[in-house]
């Protein structure tokens, strides 16, 4: 399995739940809908909006993939 590789290598944290790592997604994405009137009301921006929700859903990956690296495993996302 990759992630099983990637741990042996150093690439990836070995301490992570997959439990935990569904509930980091999860709970992003229904934070945004859930809040999706809020934050246009507060931040004047439309969530629906397809360049918006690229790069949120890049975010999302983005701070995923960075938590399930080992530190100092010397690549970035």
């Amino acid at each position: 399995m990759a992630g099983e590789r990637g741990r042996s290598q150093g690439i990836f944290r070995a301490d992570v739940d997959p439990l935990e790592v569904h509930l980091l997604i999860s709970s992003y994405c229904v934070f945004q809908i859930a809040n999706q009137h809020t934050f246009g009301f507060l931040f004047g921006v439309d969530l629906h909006d397809p360049e918006r929700r690229d790069r949120l859903r890049s975010l999302i990956g983005d701070v995923v993939v960075a938590w399930l690296r080992s530190p100092g495993s010397g690549s970035s996302a």
